[in-house]
């Protein structure tokens, strides 16, 4: 559940809805709804916190509101990344090739016991400190379902599924917050994936 490669979430435009798109359409499948977007609400209302995108199921009528953001750990993990991806690209053209890089330098690594607990301890840490912020842009939204999508990107080498379980059961959720849903790899085939979500609050 932690990507290593934060690419899949980089967007183009300030309306998030070219990605949240493919959570309502496995959000609707799920709970036998028909949610469609309103309108983005951070990009209509520009002077007061606002989630991401307001929804309205056509059925019924009810609201739903969706506010995503990405944890990350070590909090410069996507700026060495970004580095990564440029050397590669310069080293591929320049030599035709493809270039990789395994933790280099790394004569004495640390246990693994002791990576894998300052793991898990650096992202619960990251994944706490969104949810204040979380919380006041769903405040004014009490009417509305009000979901929280998080994808984990970073050093997960060590960390496994049961440990990022644990993050979310431990974490101090607002009450402003209905929803949490993570990003995962659903594996299409040993090389391919799609982005997919999975409820775990």
């Amino acid at each position: 559940m932690i990507f290593h490669c934060h690419e899949d979430f980089l967007l183009d435009t300030k309306c998030e809805w070219s990605f949240l798109a493919t959570f309502v359409s496995q959000f609707n499948r799920e709970r036998g709804a028909g949610y469609t977007r309103s309108c983005c609400l951070d990009v209509r209302f520009r002077n007061s916190p606002q989630p991401e995108v307001l929804l309205v199921d056509v059925r019924n009528g009810s609201s739903l509101v969706i506010e995503r953001k990405s944890v990350v750990w070590p909090r410069g993990y996507v700026a060495e990344h970004k580095a990564w991806h440029r050397k590669a690209e310069r080293i591929a053209k320049e030599e035709n090739g493809y270039y990789e890089e395994w933790l280099q330098g790394e004569d004495d690594p640390e246990p693994i016991a002791e990576l894998r607990e300052s793991a898990v301890r650096g992202f619960s840490q990251a994944y706490q400190a969104t949810l204040p912020a979380v919380a006041k842009k769903f405040r004014s939204w009490g009417d509305a379902l009000r979901v929280y999508l998080v994808q984990f990107i970073g050093e997960a080498d060590w960390v496994l599924d049961e440990d990022v379980e644990l993050i979310f059961r431990e974490a101090r959720h607002p009450p402003e917050i209905d929803e949490v849903w993570i990003a995962y790899h659903d594996w299409q085939d040993e090389e391919e994936y799609r982005v997919a979500w999975r409820r775990m609050r």
